[in-house]
């Protein structure tokens, strides 16, 4: 059975400057707000990919969607995609309690700043 997805890019922001990243496009807008939550947390996705720019600079955008998701009595698998800054042992121990299902670590082979 094919799975309902989504990817939700919570925030542009981001500590790196990469040259391959699509999200400097200049048609990308940031536009995530609680509304954005209630919107897709409506549609009962399966699972739900969180990513930005780097999606750990939008903590509170995140706990948004996964408690907006929980009110409508539907819990898709959530999964972040993040260049791993800032996810440090007391972020992770908060997404997981917010019901994070798993995290995607890319660092583009580059050094970090």
């Amino acid at each position: 059975m094919k799975k309902n997805k989504c990817r939700v890019a919570v925030t542009l922001k981001c500590q790196l400057d990469c040259k391959c990243c699509y999200m400097k496009d200049e048609a990308c807008v940031e536009i995530f707000k609680l509304a954005t939550a209630q919107e897709i947390a409506e549609k009962k996705y399966d699972e739900i990919a969180i990513a930005g720019g780097e999606a750990l600079l939008a903590l509170p955008d995140i706990n948004d969607l996964i408690m907006e998701c929980e009110h409508t009595g539907h819990k898709p698998s959530f999964y972040l995609y993040t260049n791993g800054i800032g996810l440090e042992e007391d972020v992770v121990i908060t997404l997981r309690s917010w019901g994070l299902d798993g995290v995607d670590y890319f660092d583009h082979g580059l050094a970090f700043p």
